[in-house]
């Protein structure tokens, strides 16, 4: 298919309102990591429920909520899917309880450069594909509970596959009480002599001086110059809308044959998502990176290891390590002669190092174990619980650290 067909064919889903992209057959659990084989219903604190890890009023603190009554509260994220960058996309979460309502949905993202889910409390949520250069696979968890207190989870995973292409719009999500949406428009490689695009906004399910202001106008690359930015305002109203599109479409031409991109804006209405759930009654230092290991007996040795941006190993034989001038700490280890408890924790208290994170279990000694791992950065929580053999390593987590 020629550039000008898939940028027509990409122009036209937008005005029908959605962009689904199911191509990959796969269930979800075929591009599982091992930290999920890892995990059981049998929590190591199975009496904390939702509520004593983020207090009743947030909605977060389902996405650390131990499993239980999983028999009884069916959850499907739904199948794997592959996608273009910038692109809106939809996942599509199920579920059903043979007991009771269901009272909570939360999705969050494990794994991947950050997206902002548009509605993350509704099983069919939306997000715009990240703009990266290389293919990248994205992650998420849906997380379900009923009137009965009964809670299950079931994660998805999307694989981002770039093109090459000369012009790139990069599309933005945005809140209806947002003043504008921001879109970039990149050029990739930088031109020897000046490079002209056009621009214009095209209606999506969002209307034109309804939902937002009609922008149109034409920029122009300068020499060796790769980015410009087109702010494109934003219309709110009272009345709750749910998800709408629209697309700002950049035309230009490449030795006399014309050429359309296109990105898209989502806006959504706003859900309030409560605090992040507390770190208080948990042993050990609180901070804006923590991970906190817990597991029922100081008789068997489990230690937990994290791996900062800078590649230092924070672990029982390492308890500190400086990354971009933050010190990173192992404060409380079972084996210290202090700690009464089976309890480790690794944090670092008011700023962390960004970049990428990875988080490890090993099984040091001891009989086979059950744990809890509670991981904190930013305004973001997960709890993972499972099972352990001695001498087996355990990948519960990788993430990335970008300040919130």
């Amino acid at each position: 298919m020629s550039q000008i067909m898939r940028n027509i064919a990409t122009g036209l889903v937008l005005l029908l309102g959605t962009l689904i992209l199911d191509g990959c057959s796969q269930s979800s659990s075929s591009l599982d990591s091992d930290r999920y084989e890892q995990e059981s219903n049998n929590s190591a604190s199975g009496d904390r429920d939702s509520e004593s890890e983020g207090g009743s009023g947030s909605i977060q603190a389902l996405a650390t909520a131990p499993v239980s009554g999983a028999e009884y509260l069916t959850v499907d994220a739904g199948r794997d899917q592959v996608a273009d960058p910038n692109v809106v996309l939809f996942l599509h979460g199920e579920a059903d309880s043979s007991m009771d309502d269901i009272t909570a949905v939360y999705w969050n993202q494990l794994k991947g450069s950050d997206v902002t889910l548009a509605n993350p409390t509704a099983l069919n949520p939306a997000f715009i594909t990240p703009d990266i250069t290389g293919p990248e696979l994205l992650k998420f968890r849906l997380t379900v509970k009923d009137a009965s207190g009964n809670v299950n989870y079931d994660t998805v995973s999307v694989r981002v596959e770039p093109q090459s292409s000369l012009v790139t719009v990069v599309g933005v999500v945005v809140a209806e009480s947002a003043d504008y949406a921001l879109f970039q428009i990149r050029l990739s490689p930088a031109q020897a002599s000046d490079f002209v695009v056009d621009f214009e906004t095209v209606n999506g399910t969002s209307m034109d001086s309804v939902d937002y202001e009609a922008t149109f106008g034409t920029v122009t690359f300068a020499p060796g110059e790769t980015l410009k930015e087109v702010r494109v305002p934003i219309l709110a109203d009272e009345t709750g809308e749910g998800i709408e599109t629209f697309g700002l479409n950049v035309s230009y031409s490449v030795n006399g044959e014309p050429y359309v991109a296109q990105g898209t804006a989502l806006i959504y209405d706003e859900v309030d998502l409560g605090e992040a759930p507390p770190q208080d009654d948990l042993e050990g230092g609180s901070g804006v990176v923590r991970v906190n290991l817990e597991w029922p007996s100081d008789a068997i040795d489990l230690d937990i290891h994290v791996t900062d941006p800078c590649g230092n190993h924070i672990s029982f034989a390492n308890r500190k390590a400086v990354c971009q001038d933050l010190t990173g700490q192992l404060d409380v280890d079972n084996v210290d002669t202090s700690v009464t408890e089976a309890i480790e924790n690794i944090f670092w208290e008011e700023a962390a190092p960004l970049g990428h994170y990875k988080v490890e279990l090993n099984h040091y000694a001891g009989a086979a174990s059950s744990y809890v791992v509670r991981v904190y950065y930013g305004n973001n929580s997960q709890v993972f619980s499972g099972n352990i053999e001695l001498k087996q390593t355990v990948t519960i987590l990788e993430f990335n650290y970008e300040g919130n």
